[in-house]
């Protein structure tokens, strides 16, 4: 796929997208990179009538974030290697990059993406651990080249996003998380006993009740999908709730098909890792 039609794929699913000069990171001459982002297809189209582009994407309005883990970087770290050494040392077992959706860098490093709670401001994070970036405002898309290599497509799909662990938000959190705060990884995405109880499952019930509008409606089904299997709600009942929640509190509302595709990504996912 060219990079003309991956991003006119992405502008459909209300995520903005803006140009980069082929073969770079570089904003494409007479733009401003990711302040030109929009889901305007007249405007991809006048990007792209002088050629081939590498785009990004812009992050913030789509409340998506990613962890750029780099390798082969110019001071030699290896931020692979060094994250999972955090994760070792932090006890972070459940946390685990095979459960969103994650691009593979031209220098075999790795991009993964996580949604997070649309009333939270995050601030980036360069150096978070060596090679390690945390990146809050835009990001390079696949299937984008620098070099003459491609960012590639390793897992999942950007309407599948998992949303991200406590631990990350506080990092690049612009306040202090409150105390009841809680996201989908603390309180049992990818837990099988989870259980709803005391302020979580207010959290949640709160979460549901606000709804979401257009740009966040895949992300936020998806995120509603994985709380509830990971609940112990069984797969019959989270298909309904899923359909019920979508048509009362998704504006506009998702399309049954797209609620269907997204929930047997999820249920996928979660019997793969726990089995039914």
């Amino acid at each position: 796929m060219t990079c003309y039609l991956r991003a006119g794929e992405l502008q459909q699913a209300g995520i903005p997208v803006f140009p980069l000069i082929a073969g770079s990171k570089i904003p494409l001459k007479g733009s401003h990179g990711v302040r030109d982002a929009s889901t305007d297809a007249h405007h991809l189209e006048q990007w792209f009538m002088r050629g081939e582009c590498n785009f990004g994407i812009a992050l913030e309005p789509v409340h998506l974030l990613v962890l750029d883990l780099d390798r082969n970087h110019q001071a030699g770290a290896d931020g692979i290697a060094n994250f999972m050494q955090f994760r070792q040392e932090r006890g972070l077992t459940d946390f685990t990059l095979g459960n969103t959706y994650t691009e593979k860098t031209p220098n075999e490093g790795l991009h993964a993406f996580f949604s997070y709670p649309a009333h939270l401001k995050l601030k980036a994070k360069v150096g978070f651990l060596p090679g390690v970036d945390i990146l809050t405002v835009s990001t390079i898309m696949a299937p984008s080249q620098v070099n003459g290599r491609p960012y590639t497509i390793v897992n999942g799909t950007l309407n599948a996003v998992a949303p991200a662990p406590r631990w990350l938000l506080e990092v690049v959190s612009a306040t202090p998380l409150p105390a009841e705060q809680v996201t989908e990884s603390d309180w049992g995405v990818g837990r099988r006993q989870a259980k709803f109880r005391g302020g979580k499952a207010d959290s949640f019930l709160n979460r549901v009740f606000d709804g979401c509008g257009h740009g966040e409606r895949n992300n936020w089904v998806a995120s509603v999908v994985g709380s509830l299997l990971a609940s112990g709600t069984r797969e019959e009942v989270a298909y309904h709730l899923i359909h019920l929640f979508n048509r009362e509190f998704v504006t506009p509302a998702l399309a049954e098909n797209e609620v269907n595709q997204i929930f047997k990504s999820i249920l996928g996912r979660h019997v793969r890792r726990y089995g039914r």
